[in-house]
Formats: C-alpha cells, sequence, structure tokens
C-alpha cells in the first residue's frame, strides 16, 4: 500500500501520495461535526454496518456520504479505520 498524507485546502482536505492529488476521501470540517465523503464507498454491506452501530450514512451516486462528532469517532474508531482501509485498498487495487 502506498503511503498516503492528508492534503490541506481551504474547503476540505484530501489525500496525496506525495507526488499526485488522490481525492477518493475527502474530509469536510465544521464547527461539530467532520463530514467523510468517499468517491466510490457506497454498499449495501458498509451501510448495514453504519445502521449497526447506529450511524447514519447516505448515498450520493456511488458516494458514501457520513458526518462523524468527535464522540462519534472515539466510540466507532475501529468500524471508520475498517472502512477507510478498505477503500484505500480499493483504490489502489
Amino acid at each position: 500500500l502506498q503511503k498516503h498524507k492528508l492534503n490541506y485546502n481551504k474547503y476540505y482536505i484530501g489525500l496525496t501520495d506525495g507526488t499526485r492529488v488522490a481525492n477518493f476521501i475527502q474530509f469536510l470540517p465544521r464547527k461539530k461535526y467532520i463530514r467523510f465523503v468517499i468517491q466510490n464507498g457506497w454498499t449495501e454491506e458498509r451501510a448495514a454496518r453504519f445502521e449497526e452501530t447506529g450511524l447514519e450514512a447516505e448515498q450520493r451516486d456511488n458516494k458514501l456520504i457520513f458526518n462523524l462528532s468527535a464522540s462519534d469517532l472515539k466510540k466507532n474508531r475501529d468500524l471508520i479505520s475498517t472502512i477507510v482501509h478498505e477503500v484505500v485498498a480499493e483504490q489502489e487495487s
């Protein structure tokens, strides 16, 4: 797996591999939460995992979109980490 780094922009935080931008995951910070937008991240299985934990995920086209407060992130750190790793692996294959 390539090592991705955060790429800070004016309106969102994306990813870069050091030489090119790879914004298949975008983080949009807000005052009370952070919004995750994952390109090509929507699957029924992922939606079910969110539902099991009580988080709300929405689908727009093929994007997986969800908001996390600080407490949501602490409670669901393993789920979020797993999904982000899955999406990164899918993008690199």
